[in-house]
């Protein structure tokens, strides 16, 4: 969580909170790591995402990170849930500083475990767009075909093939 004056809501910051978050996984054992996100292409489904995901997987020496983007409309994820109850939470009360809504994150949630919060700065922000630019190949298939992220169903990275990011376009199970 930051401040509007610390970063933007891109993909560089949501690159780098997944960086973080399959670091603290990995410290923990975990070796294979799947996730869901909805379908914002400027924030989630993006070529920049992958990179920084396939970054992660061989950096914290995972077998396996798996990114679904879920159906537009018929979902809802976790975020979600945390967004409303925050939402809630703040409802009688006034804010006056990035730390009195880091706090009122943290205590939303009391019939649970306190959502962990995480505070980050300008500083923690990777320019994963950058990086992916020194990548030759980011735009075409392995049949030279332009990939479309808009029909980006899932993206996978995996130990046993590290120079490739695995896409599907269909949820059924057909590449």
């Amino acid at each position: 969580m930051w401040p509007e004056s610390e970063g933007r809501r891109g993909s560089n910051e949501v690159a780098t909170c997944l960086l973080k978050y399959t670091e603290i996984q990995s410290h923990q054992g975990v070796r294979d790591i799947t996730m869901f996100s909805d379908n914002c292409a400027g924030q989630n489904r993006n070529r920049f995402v992958a990179f920084a995901l396939n970054f992660a997987r061989t950096h914290f020496k995972l077998e396996t990170i798996t990114h679904t983007f879920l159906e537009k409309g018929h979902t809802e994820t976790e975020n979600d849930s945390v967004h409303a109850t925050s939402e809630r939470k703040s409802r009688n009360i006034d804010i006056y500083s990035p730390e009195q809504s880091f706090t009122v994150a943290r205590t939303a949630r009391t019939s649970k475990q306190p959502y962990v919060v995480h505070e980050m700065t300008s500083g923690d922000f990777i320019d994963f767009k950058g990086m992916a630019s020194q990548v030759r190949n980011h735009t075409t298939d392995d049949s030279g075909n332009k990939i479309s992220w808009s029909n980006v169903r899932q993206v996978m990275s995996m130990a046993n093939d590290p120079s490739a990011l695995h896409i599907k376009t269909f949820y059924n199970g057909q590449p």
